[in-house]
């Protein structure tokens, strides 16, 4: 008996990462290009599945082919798992008789999207670092270093001949000086 998702605790529509979901596509294409049939391949898929939301998705797949769906009907039930563009490409691939080919092109393209998220991630972090560390330089300047130049602009000040910008930039400073844990939390 299958258990069902959400006695497992998984959810009702779990989600799967995309290289897991690769590999899931290129493994059911060579079991049914080997010639394994399609429920026989579902049953190996979810004995061998690495994660148990996976395993209780192709259960509940393999549950719903036995019963007469078709499997992008099937896949369809779990929307966080399979895309439209893999529903989709399973339905053609059925309907079609390619669902070999059409399994090995969603993998494909589910790799390629995992690899852009990996490169956009990557491109994302260096300037990511270097707003945080220019943030945490300029902080510091603001709360260490400008008061030290205070004293020579108390003249200034107190004939009213400070620019404003500067007397702006003081204020600043003594501000962030009081409140720096705040400044820290912000960053962190």
């Amino acid at each position: 008996e299958i258990k069902s998702l959400k006695s497992a605790g998984v959810g009702r529509s779990p989600r799967v990462g995309g290289q897991v979901m690769a590999n899931t596509y290129n493994q059911l294409a060579s079991l049914l290009r080997s010639g394994v049939p399609l429920l026989r391949a579902l049953t190996v898929m979810s004995t061998q599945a690495s994660k148990p939301a996976l395993k209780l998705v192709l259960e509940e797949i393999k549950a719903k082919v036995e019963e007469g769906e078709p499997l992008p009907t099937a896949m369809a039930r779990f929307p966080r798992v399979f895309n439209d563009m893999a529903v989709n490409m399973t339905r053609a691939g059925t309907e079609g008789g390619f669902l070999e080919d059409a399994l090995e092109r969603v993998a494909a393209f589910t790799e390629q999207q995992e690899d852009m998220k990996g490169r956009a991630a990557g491109a994302l972090a260096y300037p990511a670092f270097l707003g945080l560390a220019g943030t945490g330089v300029v902080s510091v300047l603001i709360i260490f270093f400008v008061p030290k130049f205070e004293s020579l602009f108390s003249n200034l000040r107190e004939k009213g001949e400070l620019p404003y910008a500067t007397d702006l930039l003081l204020a600043f400073s003594a501000i962030l000086g009081a409140y720096w844990w705040l400044v820290l939390g912000a960053m962190l």
